[in-house]
Formats: C-alpha cells, sequence, structure tokens
C-alpha cells in the first residue's frame, strides 16, 4: 500500500516542481535574450550615428560637444579622445582637420569588434 502510494506521489511531486521551475527559469532566459538584443542595437546605433556625423563637415569642437560623442567617449583609447579634444590652431590645414576623424573611424571599428557588431 505505502509503496503504490510512493509511486503516485513521487512523479507528480517531480512533475509539479520541474513545472514550477520551469515556468521561472523560460522567462529570465527569454528576459536575458531580449537585454542582450536590445544593448546590441543601441551600440549599433551609436557606432552608426558617429559615422553618419563624420560624413558631414563636421571640425572637431562641434563633433565634442555632441551628445553622440558624449556617450562614445568611454569607450575610445585616449589617444583618439586627444585628438578630437584637441584645441584646433587658427590656420589649421585640411588634413590636419580630418585628422581626428581619421584616428575616430579607426577606434569606432575596434569597438565594433570589440562589441561583437561585425
Amino acid at each position: 500500500m505505502q509503496e503504490t502510494i510512493l509511486k503516485l506521489v513521487v512523479p507528480a511531486v517531480m512533475g509539479l516542481l520541474g513545472g514550477v521551475v520551469g515556468s521561472l527559469i523560460a522567462p529570465w532566459v527569454h528576459w536575458g535574450i531580449e537585454k542582450r538584443r536590445s544593448r546590441q542595437a543601441k551600440r549599433r546605433e551609436l557606432i552608426d550615428s558617429c559615422r553618419m556625423l563624420l560624413t558631414t563637415d563636421i571640425d572637431r569642437k562641434t563633433f565634442r560637444e555632441t551628445e553622440v560623442y558624449a556617450k562614445l567617449r568611454p569607450h575610445l583609447y585616449q589617444l583618439v579622445i586627444e585628438a578630437v579634444e584637441k584645441d584646433q590652431p587658427p590656420g589649421e590645414s585640411e588634413e590636419d582637420k580630418n585628422a581626428f576623424k581619421q584616428k575616430l573611424l579607426e577606434d569606432l571599428a575596434r569597438i565594433e569588434r570589440e562589441w561583437v557588431l561585425i
């Protein structure tokens, strides 16, 4: 008699525990996946908006005052930050003006690789 009860109760309890655990873990896993997708989308948007700004005729001073630069700055190498934040002397050549863009584009490529966006 006792064996029969155990044969019925144990599988029922195990099924109940499995269902409870599954119903708690599945949403948590789904939330983790969605959080990662959202973070990757925001990162991709940041990189794309920075590249769009660099295709315009923007100078260092204007670029460093943008929200894009403020968000990207913590991820940039110090050398690139210094190139962007360096004051433009009067009479600076067009090549020198665009040097910060080239350094920034190179660092953007590095960040994309680190963030696994490419």
